[in-house]
């Protein structure tokens, strides 16, 4: 690489750092993403799919959503040691964004039944407990040894 000018190190690191710049962007676009569909799930159940028992499909929602970072905590630690990290994260951003077509598609076509929503919830869970241990061990790889601490706290 080459050292970077006075003007270039005044820039924030996901402006100039085109790399880090893209997977930080795709991490804010994930991380709302998710939020978005834990709020809307949330709210259909409550609202509308679970009459009379909507604490205790929420909190069945969350202990789904919960599930896989703890469950599956050994073999992400694995595959992330094994396989390159930007393929793992274009793999996991790419499958949530299929799981969560599939299921906008089935829930504007016909009524959603909650057992879909909740494995939905599942494998968009398993997608980001391979998601976000693999974006914090990519840092390394993205940025120089001096700017690790800026893109951590970034």
């Amino acid at each position: 690489m080459t050292a970077p000018t006075t003007t270039d190190r005044r820039l924030p690191l996901v402006l100039r750092n085109r790399a880090f710049g893209t997977v930080w962007l795709g991490q804010v676009f994930t991380q709302a993403a998710v939020r978005m569909f834990q709020v809307g799930i949330s709210w259909w159940l409550i609202a509308y799919a679970a009459t009379g028992a909507g604490g205790l499909a929420s909190g069945l929602f969350m202990a789904v959503s919960t599930l896989p970072a703890v469950a599956l905590a050994p073999l992400v630690a694995r595959t992330i040691a094994r396989f390159a990290h930007r393929s793992l994260l274009r793999a996991a951003a790419g499958g949530a964004g299929a799981v969560a077509t599939v299921l906008a598609v089935w829930a504007c076509a016909s009524d959603l039944p909650v057992t879909a929503a909740y494995a939905a919830t599942l494998a968009l869970a398993t997608c980001q407990a391979f998601f976000d241990p693999c974006l914090t061990t990519s840092v390394p790889e993205l940025v120089d040894d001096e700017d690790i601490e800026a893109a951590t706290g970034f």
